[in-house]
Parts: structure tokens; sequence; C-alpha cells
């Protein structure tokens, strides 16, 4: 043992004692700087064949657009609530969502930041799916109990 410390050394370095013991707050700025790709844990997609874009969900409540010619959206729903399931509303700009804590999302997709145009909670039953026809102008959501 007495020859490990003869080889290593027992003193400080010379530049311990500039280092502080301590971090604080002020030390870290931390922030999200981009996002890129796929979303981490996905749970769900949906795709627009007439717009050509596809829409990830994931377990964290961040939603990924992404789409033709290098198009790529991120957005976080309010509560950060696990998504099951994503509907985008052919050609006409909306994403419907339908997240874990029995609510339903409209999103409006033709601005340039996403936002929440409508937002359904449900009490009673929960929502398990969500189906929107081409070029109708109504969604339906079928509920656990099997009604529509």
């Amino acid at each position: 043992m007495e020859f490990l410390r003869n080889i290593f050394g027992d003193s400080k370095p010379e530049y311990a004692d500039r280092i502080p013991e301590r971090l604080t707050a002020t030390n870290f700025d931390v922030h999200d700087s981009f996002h890129h790709g796929f979303p981490y844990q996905p749970s769900c997609i949906s795709h627009d064949a007439v717009q050509q874009i596809i829409a990830i969900g994931s377990h964290q409540g961040n939603v990924v657009i992404l789409g033709k010619s290098g198009l790529e959206r991120h957005f976080v729903h309010p509560k950060k609530t696990s998504i099951f399931q994503l509907v985008i509303v052919q050609n006409k700009g909306l994403l419907i969502s339908r997240c874990d804590d029995n609510s339903l999302y409209l999103w409006d997709l033709k601005e340039k930041e996403p936002f929440v145009k409508h937002k359904l909670e449900f009490q009673k039953e929960a929502p398990c799916l969500v189906s929107c026809p081409y070029e109708s102008e109504w969604f339906y959501v079928g509920m656990e109990g099997g009604s529509v």
C-alpha cells in the first residue's frame, strides 16, 4: 500500500485550489437547443397522403411532424401527457391527439408554430378510438362503453 502512495502521491494537484467546491444554479444554463428526428419512446404515428406528412407522438407528450422537402416541426402538449393516438385530418392542416388523461386535442398545423384550437375532456367514459374519414367535416370518437 505504501508503494502505491509513493507512485500516485497523496498530495492534491496544484489546480485543485482554483476549482469551486460547490456548484450552483448559476453555473448551468440548461435548455433545449434543437430537436431532430424521432422523439424518445414513440407511441403512435399518423400519415396524411395528400400533404405527404407524418406525425409521430411519444409517451412524454412530444409530437414531431415530418414532411416532404425537409419539413420538421416539434411541439409539446400543454400537460405533457402520454399520447395514445394521432389522427391527421386529411388535407385540412389539423391534427387530433388522444391522450392518457381522457382528453382530445385539436391542433392547427397551418401556422408556423402549431397551437391547440380545441380541447375536449371526458369525465365518465374514456375515449378509446378516434376516426376521421377522408373529406369529412366530422370525426368520430369511440368510447370504452361502446358508444360513438
